[in-house]
């Protein structure tokens, strides 16, 4: 039987008895629009696991009950960091979440750091919550593909990159002020946020503005070779329990700098230069140290392949 992932607002279908050879179906619908698609690929293709990535899942058929529900890649920071949410947004994921765990056969995160943070704020049976980390198979780029990405985004030489949802918490702000007096040029990834615009609002004022290079609506080919083709990947996050972005560093094999205060330690391990997210200081000089030091970044990364988690 098949499992059927939702991700994206898209159904993603995706045959394990295949192993390496396996076949991926696109439906592009929007996600609440796809229901009648769900239920109807629920019995033509006998699905027996419905995994979301979305903390939602959608209504299902009677007959479809005894369908397993998976939750993937929990993100509680609404609670953690109130401050950082409006209040219509804070009431709307607790009840979005509060129901969708209430629904969920099974609970899937990548750290034991935020299995935790679920248990302490929707009192789940750990039983229910099983940390699985995703494995990191690097990709492979031909040269003449590097190059047309080079020019298609402009990129300099050398550069650092650093891609969040650029909201508060992932010091988007603090890291553009902490190359400001240097010669590093920044590749932000992420959406268009009031972070964002402070951060090059900032870049503007204090004349180095050329140096920070925000792309949006990219493929994921796309960001991956974005990954291998930086230095290094730099994200001070004040609070994430994800860590997306740091899989995706360990994917392209090369080393990062990240915040200390949350559980990227987890997922990073020894290789990652780690800082005090609200030093901006530190921030600074953990950054420079790395861009100017080839033989540290080479180290690193051997660390992380040496090592991997």
């Amino acid at each position: 039987a098949l499992p059927i992932y939702l991700e994206q607002g898209n159904l993603l279908y995706l045959d394990f008895q295949k192993d390496n050879n396996s076949s991926k179906i696109y439906l592009k619908k929007s996600f609440w629009s796809s229901e009648v698609s769900i239920n109807e690929s629920l019995s033509k293709n006998q699905i027996t696991t419905l995994i979301s990535f979305k903390s939602s899942f959608p209504k299902l058929k009677k007959e479809d009950a005894a369908i397993q529900k998976v939750l993937y890649f929990l993100d509680v920071s609404f609670l953690q960091f109130p401050q950082y949410f409006s209040f219509f947004e804070k009431r709307r994921l607790k009840k979005q979440y509060q129901k969708s765990i209430s629904e969920a056969t099974e609970i899937i995160t990548i750290s034991q750091f935020a299995k935790e943070i679920i248990v302490q704020f929707f009192n789940v049976n750990t039983s229910k919550i099983r940390v699985e980390i995703p494995v990191s198979v690097s990709e492979k780029f031909s040269e003449n593909y590097q190059q047309e990405i080079r020019e298609k985004f402009q990129l300099p030489e050398r550069f650092i990159v650093h891609q969040s949802q650029l909201t508060q918490k992932d010091n988007t702000f603090g890291l553009v002020k902490a190359i400001q007096n240097s010669e590093i040029p920044l590749v932000i990834l992420g959406p268009n946020t009031k972070e964002l615009k402070k951060s090059i609002q900032f870049s503007k004022k204090n004349k180095f503005d050329k140096r920070l290079i925000y792309l949006s609506y990219l493929t994921s080919k796309e960001i991956s070779l974005l990954y291998t083709l930086s230095d290094f990947l730099v994200y001070p996050t004040l609070y994430d329990n994800v860590g997306l972005s740091v899989l995706r560093s360990k994917m392209a094999q090369i080393p990062s700098v990240l915040g200390n205060n949350s559980g990227l330690q987890e997922l990073g391990g020894n290789s990652p230069l780690y800082v005090d997210s609200k030093n901006i200081d530190d921030v600074k000089s953990k950054i420079l140290f790395l861009w100017n030091n080839a033989a540290e970044r080479e180290r690193r990364k051997e660390m992380d392949c040496s090592n991997p988690k």
